[in-house]
Parts: C-alpha cells; sequence; structure tokens
C-alpha cells in the first residue's frame, strides 16, 4: 500500500477519534471546572447562613430559648438561599428554582438539631374562599365509587359560585350585596353505602387524580394504575422541621427505665425511674422517678472540695442548692474547690477590699470586699458537676450500651423507600446498615466511672454519646433524602457516607451542612455538601476561643482631688467612662506569648492582693468580635473596650508551634492547650516562674465560668429523685411511727427532703389553736424545722422537711409527732425527695 494511501486512512479513521477525545476531554474539564465553581457557590452560601446565625445569636438574649432560636434559624436559611441564587446567577427572589435541589440543610446546636427539608403533605379540600370542605358541604358528591372501603368523592367549585339567580339557600358571606348561594348538590347521609357512612361530615383529602377522599391512604401499584390514581395526593413543602433533641432512652425490666439527653460537651439531662416495681410488697412504689441535670466529669478531676473548712466526704454530704447558696455568698462561706492538676479555687479568689465614699463625698475608713463572680461561678460548676457525676457513678455504672432502645431501625428507612413508591431504588437494606452503628452487641458500660473521661474523646462515654447523636442524624436526614428522591423529576439521591473527620466538624460544634443535588453540571448531575462550624454564638462554648484579660490592682484617684483613695481592680473600661477611671486592656488567647498573669506575689505583686491570685477576666470570641461587654446591672454595651491582640485572633498563628520555654515541645494551641498546661504547670520549679500554673488555673476558672453560665433548653430547675412510700388513709394521736424498711433510699445523706401531707387535724384542748408537727427517724436524726399547723382547719396540707444528715446508719422507722399528745391528724402520703 502507498503512503499516500496509508495518510488517507490515517486521517479518516483517526482524525476523527482525535477530535470527538479532544472534545469529551474538553467536556470532562468543563463539568470539573462547574463542579468546582458550585462547590465554591454552595460552601459560601453556608458561611453567609452560619455568619447571619453568628451574629443573630450575639445581639439576641433570648437566642437560646427554642422559640427564638428557631426565628434565628429560619433568617439563616433565607440568607443561604439569597446568597446561592445570586451567586448562581438567578434573582435572589427564585428560592423556589433552587429549592428542589437543596433536600435538606442540617443545623447542629447545643443539645438538638433542626433539619430544613422538603415534606409531603396531604392537600386537604378547600373551596375559594379557603374554607374546609366535608362530605356534607354544598358542592360535594359521591362517586358511588368505593375503592378498599374508603369512598370516593368529587368537589365543584363552580357548584358553590355566587349569583344573583332565585337562591334556595342563602349565602353566608355575599362578595357582592344581593349575590346569593346558588342551588348546589350535597351528599346526603342515607344516600351513603352503610359501610361508609362513617364517612359523613368529615374532611376530605385530595387524590391523586382530583377525587377526594376522607382518609390518607397510599395503594400499591403502578402510576398508571386506579390504585394509585385514588390514592392520596402529596405536595411537597419545604419546612423547617421540629427540634430534635439528642436523646437515647435505655431499658432493662426490672431495673431501670430512663431517657437521656445528651449535648455536644458533657452536659446531659436524665428522666425516668431506677427501681423494681414488680419486687416487694410494700405499699408505695417501688421505682424511683429521677429528674436530673448536669456535667459528667472525670471522678478523679476533683481531688477535695471543702466547705468552710469542712471536707465533703461523699457526694451526698450537701445538697446541691444548700451549696450553691454557700458559694454565692462569700462573705460568710468559702467553698474551695482542689482539682488533681494542683489548682485551687475558691468562691473568695479575687478579693479585694476598696474605701468607699460616704453619701457626702467624703473618705472613709469603712471597706467593701469586692469578690470575683468568674471565680463563683467556676466553683459552682465543679461542685454541681461533682455531685450529679457522684450520682451517675453510682446509679447508671452498671448500664451497657446495648441496652438502648433505638427509635428508629434500617427497616423503617426500608418501609419509607417502600411506601414511597421509588421504583429504581435499591430496597436492599445493606447500604443503610454500614451507616449506622449497632448497639446491639455492644456491651461497654458508658457511665461507669473507671478509665472513663467523659471529655475525653478516647472515652467509653463520649463515643457512645457520638455513637447515639450520629445515629439520630443519619436516620432523620436519610428519610429527608427519601422524600426528595420520591418527587425528583431526574435523579435520586440518598444520605451521603459522610467521613469520620466530617463528622468531628460537626458534632464537636455548633454547625451548618447544606447538601446540594440534582443540578445539571457539564456530563454529570450535581451532588455534594458543604459544612461549616461556628465558633462565635451565644448557644455553645468552644474553650479554644475564649480571650483572658488579667485583673490587676492599682490605686486610683477616682475623683481629681489628688488623693488615691479607691483600690480598684482594672476593669475593661475607657477613659469616658462615668468616673472616669480606665485602663485600655488587650486581651490574648491562652497561649499567646504576651499573656503575663504574674508568676508570684513577690515577682508581680500587680497581679496579687493579700498573696491571693486576682485572676482574669475571660471572653467568649463573640463577645469580643461583636463587641457585646456584659454590665454589672445585666445590661450589654455594645462598645468595642477591649482589643484582641491581632496575633491572637488570626488562628494560622495557632497552628504547631515551639514552646518558648523548650525548643523541642511542639505545641496546638487549637486542640491541645489543656494537655500541654496540665503536664507543664507544675506549681513549683521553672514551669511556675513561667506563669503557667496560673494559666491552667485561668482556664479551668473561664472554661467552668462560662459552661455554668450558659442557657440549657432542656435542664432542670430543681434535680431530685421522687419516691411515694406511703399512701392511703392513716390515723393515730399525737404520733405515729411507720415502717420504711423497704425504702428506695436508706442512707441519710441521700435523702434530700420529705413532704408529709395531712388534714383532718383536731386537738381536744380547749383553746388550743395551732400545734407543731416535728419528723425523725428511728436512729435519732431529727428534722430541725418543725411545720406548724392549725388544729381548727381539717384542710389538707403539704407540711416540708428539708435537712442535711451526714449519717449512714440504716433508718426502718419514721415518726411523725405532734407536740401535743391529744392533737391528732390523718396522714394521706409521705413522698421521700433525693438527692
Amino acid at each position: 500500500m502507498k503512503l499516500q494511501h496509508v495518510s488517507v486512512m490515517f486521517i479518516i479513521i483517526f482524525i476523527p477519534i482525535i477530535l470527538v477525545t479532544s472534545y469529551f476531554i474538553n467536556l470532562q474539564v468543563n463539568t470539573i471546572k462547574l463542579e468546582a465553581s458550585y462547590d465554591e457557590k454552595l460552601l459560601n452560601a453556608t458561611y453567609d447562613a452560619m455568619t447571619a446565625f453568628e451574629l443573630n445569636t450575639a445581639n439576641e438574649d433570648l437566642s437560646s430559648v427554642s422559640d427564638s432560636l428557631r426565628s434565628i434559624i429560619e433568617a439563616s436559611n433565607n440568607i443561604f438561599f439569597n446568597t446561592l441564587c445570586t451567586n448562581l446567577g438567578v434573582s435572589n427572589a427564585s428560592k423556589s428554582y433552587i429549592q428542589p435541589y437543596i433536600p435538606a440543610i442540617l443545623y447542629t446546636l447545643y443539645d438538638g438539631y433542626y433539619i430544613y427539608s422538603p415534606t409531603n403533605m396531604p392537600e386537604i379540600c378547600t373551596d375559594k374562599f379557603g374554607r374546609t370542605i366535608t362530605t356534607a358541604d354544598y358542592g360535594v358528591t359521591y362517586t358511588n365509587k368505593t375503592i378498599n372501603g374508603i369512598g370516593i368523592y368529587q368537589f365543584d367549585q363552580n357548584s358553590i359560585v355566587y349569583s344573583k339567580i332565585t337562591p334556595t339557600e342563602p349565602a353566608e358571606n355575599p362578595a357582592v350585596a344581593g349575590d346569593v348561594l346558588q342551588t348546589a348538590p350535597s351528599v346526603k347521609f342515607n344516600a351513603l353505602p352503610k359501610s361508609i357512612q362513617s364517612e359523613y361530615g368529615q374532611i376530605l383529602y385530595k387524590n391523586n387524580d382530583g377525587t377526594y377522599s376522607t382518609r390518607l391512604h397510599t395503594w400499591s401499584g403502578a402510576k398508571s394504575s386506579e390504585n394509585y390514581q385514588k390514592s392520596t395526593y402529596y405536595k411537597r413543602s419545604y419546612i423547617l422541621k421540629s427540634y430534635i433533641p439528642y436523646s437515647a432512652r435505655y431499658y432493662e425490666a426490672h431495673k431501670y427505665d430512663i431517657t437521656i439527653n445528651y449535648t455536644l460537651d458533657n452536659f446531659m439531662t436524665i428522666e425516668g425511674s431506677i427501681g423494681d416495681r414488680e419486687v416487694g410488697n410494700y405499699r408505695g412504689s417501688e421505682d424511683i422517678y429521677y429528674t436530673k441535670s448536669g456535667y459528667l466529669i472525670d471522678k478523679d478531676l476533683i481531688s477535695s472540695i471543702s466547705v468552710d473548712g469542712v471536707k465533703m466526704t461523699s457526694w451526698k454530704s450537701f445538697s446541691e442548692e444548700l451549696l450553691d447558696e454557700y458559694i454565692h455568698n462569700p462573705k460568710d462561706h468559702e467553698v474551695i474547690v482542689n482539682l488533681s492538676e494542683g489548682v485551687r479555687i475558691s468562691n473568695r479568689d479575687g478579693s479585694v477590699d476598696v474605701r468607699v465614699r460616704n453619701d457626702s463625698g467624703s473618705l472613709t475608713n469603712a471597706t467593701e470586699t469586692v469578690y470575683w463572680d468568674d471565680a463563683q461561678s467556676a466553683v459552682e460548676y465543679y461542685v454541681d458537676s461533682y455531685i450529679f457525676s457522684g450520682w451517675v457513678y453510682e446509679n447508671l455504672s452498671g448500664i451497657e450500651a446495648n441496652k438502648l432502645k433505638a427509635s428508629y431501625s434500617v427497616s423503617d428507612i426500608a418501609s419509607a423507600i417502600k411506601d414511597s413508591k421509588i421504583e429504581s431504588i435499591d430496597n436492599n437494606t445493606k447500604l443503610y446498615d454500614n451507616m449506622f452503628y449497632n448497639f446491639s452487641g455492644d456491651k461497654t458500660k458508658p457511665f461507669d466511672s473507671t478509665n472513663n473521661d467523659p471529655e475525653s474523646e478516647e472515652s467509653n462515654f463520649y463515643r457512645h454519646k457520638r455513637n447515639v447523636i450520629k445515629n439520630s442524624i443519619t436516620y432523620n436526614l436519610t428519610l429527608a433524602m427519601i422524600v426528595y428522591t420520591e418527587e425528583s423529576r431526574t435523579t435520586e439521591f440518598n444520605m451521603p457516607v459522610l467521613l469520620e473527620s466530617e463528622w468531628d466538624r460537626i458534632l464537636n460544634n455548633v454547625s451548618i451542612t447544606s447538601f446540594m443535588e440534582g443540578m445539571r453540571c457539564g456530563l454529570k448531575y450535581y451532588n455534594h455538601y458543604a459544612i461549616v462550624t461556628s465558633t462565635n454564638n451565644e448557644i455553645s462554648v468552644t474553650e479554644n476561643e475564649i480571650y483572658y484579660v488579667p485583673r490587676t490592682l492599682q490605686t486610683l484617684d477616682t475623683n481629681g482631688d489628688g488623693v488615691l483613695d479607691t483600690q480598684i481592680v482594672a476593669n475593661i473600661v475607657d477613659d469616658n467612662s462615668e468616673d472616669g477611671v480606665g485602663t485600655y486592656e488587650i486581651a490574648h488567647r491562652l497561649d499567646c506569648e504576651e499573656l503575663q498573669l504574674g508568676v508570684s506575689p513577690i515577682v508581680d505583686n500587680k497581679y496579687f492582693w493579700n498573696n491571693r491570685w486576682l485572676g482574669c477576666i475571660s471572653f467568649k470570641s463573640k463577645e469580643i468580635k461583636y463587641d457585646k461587654i456584659l454590665n454589672k446591672d445585666g445590661s450589654y454595651t455594645y462598645d468595642h473596650k477591649v482589643y484582641t491582640d491581632y496575633n491572637c485572633i488570626v488562628d494560622s498563628n495557632y497552628q504547631v508551634h515551639t514552646d518558648p520555654g523548650n525548643e523541642n515541645t511542639k505545641i496546638d494551641g487549637n486542640t491541645d492547650i489543656l494537655e500541654y498546661l496540665k503536664a507543664n504547670a507544675n506549681s513549683n520549679g521553672n514551669d511556675f516562674q513561667k506563669g503557667l500554673h496560673w494559666k491552667l488555673t485561668a482556664y479551668r476558672i473561664a472554661v467552668a465560668k462560662e459552661r455554668n453560665n450558659l442557657y440549657k433548653t432542656t435542664a432542670f430547675a430543681e434535680n431530685y429523685g421522687v419516691q411515694v412510700v406511703i399512701g392511703g388513709l392513716i390515723t393515730d394521736r399525737g404520733s405515729v411511727e411507720y415502717d420504711i424498711t423497704e425504702l428506695g433510699k436508706q442512707d441519710l445523706r441521700e435523702i434530700k427532703k420529705i413532704e408529709v401531707t395531712i388534714d383532718g387535724t383536731t386537738t381536744k384542748s380547749v383553746g388550743v389553736y395551732t400545734d407543731e408537727i416535728t419528723v425523725r427517724y428511728d436512729n435519732g436524726s431529727v428534722y430541725s424545722t418543725k411545720q406548724t399547723i392549725a388544729t381548727t382547719s381539717t384542710s389538707r396540707r403539704t407540711l416540708e422537711f428539708t435537712e442535711n444528715f451526714d449519717n449512714t446508719s440504716p433508718i426502718r422507722e419514721i415518726i411523725i409527732s405532734a407536740g401535743r399528745a391529744d392533737t391528732s391528724f390523718f396522714v394521706r402520703a409521705i413522698k421521700f425527695y433525693y438527692k
């Protein structure tokens, strides 16, 4: 073959292949570019939504309240669509154009989550004036057809048109004077088959073919079949669904039935019964019903707690309410918490004596001791957590993870797929098995105290909580995606398999995850998601986003008379403040080299008063970035009176860097500053001189303060367990004894209070109008408070007796007695409340 022939054949055969290949490659490149462009637009829209959320929570004092929070999220959601529409080149009013490509938006919050997604809702039959129509109304006719026991009806809007013809029925709201309701057909009760006469007068739901029925129903069959056409019609509505808490129920027969609401950190809310109601012959309930909320902490974090010099020997030593009262009364009571790391926190920390002026303005020698609110909040956090954790470890330590009663399962998803009539979707549930954590074979004990630090990501508690939350979110998102796929015009969408690193971002902080699917993207359909987390919001605490300003002692001339008359702790005020006193301060992150907290009372006496460290003022990131300062009277000031060190606000400066005191030590300021401080902040030696001990103390106080003051929507106002052990009519005169050997708790330290309900009080003595009721136990423990009752009134009343007993001896009887032997009363019930 001649060379010319070969050349011609090459041109004829290979040139088209090269052209087609080149064109295809060009399409692939354009597809990748377009996909990257969509990624950027989706991420930017999600960032804008998070920015709107942060701004609204920072400037809304009630942002943690559920109703207000929902409106904030709806506003954030609108910003998302506005930005996305604009970025995609369509009007920001074209939300309806973009919505079909957004199957779900997930908002993970502190103690639960919202999902914005399409929902199929049945359409109710209404007339053109918006009034709900029933089978008995004008315009409704029965089609003489019944399918599977359900009647089929028709509704003609024209049959109720207002006109000026002679009426047979008056109009209720004539559109024009003189207009009346035209004669219209209506269903008569006797005309209906007896099998469906019960439907008379009920509202109507629209079917796929435009007819109506009184019941929601879905029949199997192809879309062209009559059964499908007569099935209920569902229209798509995009809504922000109800708030879903991170909850789990644990049940074991004759032992417990409790529900726990988790949060993104270690706060928990527990509600349910513990006990065995099936065992025993006692007159009251064997179960104790508990309502508990608090922070779960490592049992070894707190080495000791002392109250006015007396150490707490157990979490049962004092009631939480009494200790909180002591903590916020530092003038009369000192509560000290010693942590295992050598950190000591007292509710009197930071106190300073301030000289005061009298009403005439002259100086007096009187002084007032000012206490540091941050320290009091921190002590309250650790004390309350110590009591709550002690109760959890004692009562729930035996619960295994496999006792979780899941409210959802993979079979639920398979049923939803089947009911949705998605013919092309694979009903094989193996696709979903891998997305859920299976608790059935998990015998770990998430609430056991052995080597189980709840704040460590390696602990059984943290992993269990994470799997509970992850399963809940995955389940509800999957169902949302199924609804989307059912109505999709061209493609299917399933819940994507997120990477563990992506789940970490979602579950470690408040976040927004937006999903986008189905939009034409070159040679494919776009299918991706964007995750944006928040560090500047009102509803959570991020440890690494707390900024610190040292408190220092100064003597200043407050009124310009040349006399240094007042000693104050420098605060965040400016030179334009009303009292003319102030210093500009710069806030730093904890591991900033410029943050100076003092090393000892001798070296840095401005940081100490009477050898006691004055501490720091701590701020969450949003309080600085959004200029929100909390005043002492509870109001807020939006004035940038504290400046942030530029080096501190740039996150990249806080990646892994070298410890200035040790060239061989690397610190990641974004993650492990606490671990570094715990390992190096000794209370003596060189590390003490670097001030690391005070930085660790500042960290423990700041984080505890922020957590303690954080609003929790699921928290109970009071923690207790309650058991009604005696009920019914019981009478006696003077005093009465009751056997309580089967009481749920016989350790007096655990009994918080008792309530005794009595009525029918009388006395034989003439002229006696009142008497006192005393309650004691057979071991000699007596409630110090006596309740006064009217002996002339037989009405029912409840008497409350409260005491903190430090007695572990068993109790067998409770004795209720009146002050006079001739006073009689009826005991209706005795209710025990436990710590």
